[in-house]
């Protein structure tokens, strides 16, 4: 039996680009991008339109109360990986995150 996984970038830039683009190439059939988040409009409004997204969010924490997600994946600086975590683990939303920091 197949699931397919709700999942949201948070953080647009380079990282973000590459990990969407894996996903859709790889597991396109497991993985549906739904949202993603960036403090900076312009480059989340380029990121949801590059990956055909209609939802954007200013930070992780307007995500979690506005979606309904299993996953997140963290493309953020890793000084922030440590707090997106924490907010998604409490939110009960599991996390994709290539540089934890404790």
């Amino acid at each position: 039996m197949s699931s397919t996984y709700r999942l949201a970038v948070v953080g647009t830039g380079g990282i973000a680009n590459l990990h969407a683009e894996e996903l859709r190439k790889h597991v396109p059939d497991r993985i549906e991008l739904v949202a993603a988040v960036d403090p900076d409009t312009a480059r989340l409004d380029a990121f949801k339109d590059k990956f055909g997204l209609d939802r954007g969010y200013a930070s992780i924490e307007e995500l979690l109360a506005n979606e309904e997600l299993d996953l997140v994946d963290l493309c953020t600086p890793p000084v922030a990986h440590g707090p997106g975590a924490i907010a998604a683990l409490e939110a009960g939303v599991g996390v994709v995150c290539e540089k934890p920091r404790p």
